[in-house]
């Protein structure tokens, strides 16, 4: 039973999707700004007022990203209802092309 489940372990982990030298990047509305990005490790990644990028060495289909977003001095423009984010992120592929993924 061990050599099964090790042997579904190896295989999820060989056919899982990874790549390298990643950017991530997230656009806010007028009036919102990212505050701090938390990466699924558990590192912090502060100070990132007025940037919106965050440069990772690998990302896999397990790795998350959390985004700590603040509020702009004089707030979000009276006439609007919504607020929008629009994330990307830019990686190299294990085959060397780099990509782009919006959402």
């Amino acid at each position: 039973e061990w050599q099964e489940n090790m042997h579904q372990a190896l295989s999820r982990h060989i056919q899982s999707f990874a790549v390298t030298d990643a950017v991530f990047k997230l656009r806010c509305s007028t009036g919102i700004q990212i505050k701090s990005y938390y990466i699924g490790s558990g590192n912090v990644v502060e100070g990132t007022l007025g940037s919106a990028e965050v440069e990772l060495p690998s990302v896999s289909s397990s790795s998350t990203i959390a985004v700590e977003l603040d509020h702009r001095v004089g707030g979000l423009p009276k006439n609007k209802k919504f607020a929008f984010l629009q994330s990307a992120l830019l990686y190299t592929t294990r085959g060397g092309q780099r990509r782009v993924r919006v959402s």
